[in-house]
């Protein structure tokens, strides 16, 4: 009997965690034009009535992502280099209901019209290493006539909030680097000043090697 009501308890506390560690929000990431996956999209779900910034994810290669939140109301924005980007319906989250699915995001690809002609971005958007992430950004749609914020704005693992701080995986320990050499300068000083289409593509190096002398920080944007 002790044994019976023993394997009971363990199923019940169980069953309890694993519902506790999925509630949140969750979905998946798809190009719109091709119906496939978005891997590697920025996902971010913010609270309201403030917009402030509550949870972050990052698609995976199946375009599947999941953000653990509490109970309250939010709304997500999915953003990734030359599409789109794409905002929720406001959505809440309660003691009863825990989740809530998003089955299936479509991100339109960006374009640019010139006349009667529409040109589409047609490149490979990440090149991946074992110490690095590469993203060509050169020419995309979403962030004509931005900034370099802009830019890091659609991309995965970066967060830029509403006070200009930026952080690389939640640690905003990050430096930033342009063409291989260090600022010296706050991070959101120097994105402001550099226009996006000065950009061909960014670097987010998250294992540094030891000529960038960056031991204790998250990593390097560059």
């Amino acid at each position: 009997m002790i044994a019976g009501l023993s394997l009971t308890l363990f199923f019940f506390f169980a069953l309890t965690n694993l519902s506790a560690q999925k509630s949140g929000v969750s979905g998946r990431v798809f190009d719109a034009d091709k119906n496939e996956a978005v891997a590697f999209a920025n996902v971010a779900a913010y609270s309201l009535p403030d917009s402030a910034l509550a949870g972050g994810s990052t698609s995976g290669l199946d375009g599947a992502f999941h953000i653990p939140l509490s109970a309250g109301q939010y709304f997500l924005r999915v953003q990734f280099v030359s599409f789109n980007p794409w905002t929720s319906e406001n959505f809440s989250l309660t003691e009863s209901k825990r989740n809530h699915y998003f089955e299936k995001i479509n991100l339109n690809p960006a374009s640019i019209s010139l006349d009667e002609f529409v040109i589409t971005e047609e490149i490979d958007q990440v090149e991946i290493s074992a110490d690095k992430r590469v993203f060509n950004v050169g020419k995309d749609a979403t962030v004509t006539g931005g900034t370099a914020t802009d830019v890091l704005q659609n991309l995965p693992s970066v967060v830029v909030d509403n006070e200009g701080n930026i952080s690389l995986r939640g640690s905003s320990d990050v430096r930033i680097f342009i063409n291989g050499r260090e600022t010296g300068m706050t991070g959101f000083a120097v994105l402001e000043q550099l226009p996006a289409d000065a950009i061909e593509k960014v670097e987010l190096i998250t294992n540094p090697s030891a000529r960038y002398d960056a031991e204790g920080s998250a990593g390097i944007i560059n």
